[in-house]
């Protein structure tokens, strides 16, 4: 696939173009760069880029990753930047990494958090930086945000159990604390996202006001109507389970009782999925890539193919990789191909919209210099 740098002033002529939000394709047509933000009509020199025989979309956005794992082989977080380029992912939010480690430079774009926020003795030690108190998390807020951190993560929760179905850890924070810490970020300008997995921590989470919940097993109906209500985004990742039992390799290493506890889990967590969506719950796509047997990069086809199998149209599955994605995690001009915008490209053979393994080989990716 190539990855191609689009003028400040350009037209890009497609044959078929999906807008990033719309129920069906347009075209053929033009999208006109005007000073690199996509304009109404063509500036007076316009290069010109010729995709009259493919279909053109906003390029994807991976709402949850982690560039710097796993720690223990020989990739590079630029290589791993560049997987994703070559998926066609134009944007990474970045779900917090070990003490020390950086975003690459790259034309990725990453919004970062650095490190996430874990309670001492909890989990997430290979995620960023323990505290002992609210005190200290407060501090560590205003240190991450003094670092340059676009977002914030806090660990909730603990993660769910692949031999004791529903049981998910221990709930670090107390709804007070969590409160005090959301709104301690929220004054820095920064958004807040949970690592959240049963009901409690998701209820602990939403009365904080945090802005998304990342991963969300276990809750309760009760729950997803409260996150309607707040308008509270989640990012279900449901491929780090599912990989478990689709890759041979993993699903070995699982007892019988192992296996069927997660598929149960998995069950379970695609009916909440379902009915999220009918709630009209903002749902991103995120992989958790950098997690075991989840690639950087090829895992977000394989999550918006889990989100369809979940109920999702192809239309929501992919809009929860690109104008929901950009709104979950604040990618301003991205995700939409509306004048104004700025949003790199996908080319593509054939229509996403009914045949969602186009997504498999990209054409090109088409970035705004």
């Amino acid at each position: 696939m190539q990855i191609i740098s689009i003028p400040a002033e350009a037209t890009i002529k497609y044959g078929a173009a999906w807008d990033g939000f719309s129920d069906s394709l347009s075209g053929p047509g033009s999208i006109h760069y005007n000073n690199s933000l996509i304009s109404d009509s063509p500036a007076i020199r316009s290069a010109v880029l010729d995709y009259t025989k493919h279909t053109v979309m906003p390029a994807l956005i991976d709402c949850h990753v982690h560039l710097n794992l796993p720690t223990k082989n020989n990739d590079t977080p630029v290589n791993r930047a560049n997987k994703f380029l070559q998926s066609g992912i134009a944007a990474v939010r970045e779900a917090g990494s070990p003490p020390g480690t950086k975003a690459p430079l790259s034309p990725l774009k990453v919004i970062n958090t650095i490190q996430a926020i874990y309670r001492s003795g909890c989990y997430g030690s290979n995620l960023g930086t323990s505290v002992e108190d609210v005190s200290a998390a407060l501090h560590t807020i205003d240190r991450l945000a003094d670092s340059g951190a676009g977002q914030i993560k806090i660990i909730a929760s603990g993660i769910f159990s692949f031999t004791n179905y529903g049981e998910t850890g221990a709930v670090p924070f107390t709804t007070n604390e969590l409160t005090r810490m959301v709104t301690h970020a929220k004054a820095a300008g920064l958004k807040v996202m949970a690592h959240a997995t049963g009901d409690e921590a998701v209820q602990r989470c939403l009365e904080a006001g945090v802005d998304t919940i990342e991963h969300g097993y276990f809750i309760s109906e009760e729950t997803l109507h409260k996150m309607a209500e707040n308008d509270t985004a989640w990012i279900p990742t449901l491929i780090p389970a599912a990989i478990h039992l689709l890759e041979p390799k993993l699903s070995k290493n699982l007892s019988a009782h192992q296996r069927e506890t997660l598929r149960r889990t998995l069950e379970r967590h695609r009916q909440l999925v379902a009915k999220a969506a009918g709630l009209n719950v903002c749902i991103g796509a995120g992989t958790d890539a950098g997690a075991v047997g989840v690639p950087h990069g090829p895992s977000l086809l394989w999550e918006i193919t889990q989100l369809i199998s979940c109920g999702l149209t192809n239309v929501a599955a992919l809009k929860s990789a690109t104008s929901h994605a950009a709104r979950i995690c604040g990618f301003s001009g991205y995700g939409k191909l509306t004048p104004g915008q700025r949003s790199p490209v996908l080319v593509l053979e054939k229509n996403p919209l009914k045949q969602i393994t186009t997504l498999q080989e990209p054409v090109a990716l088409l970035i705004p210099s």
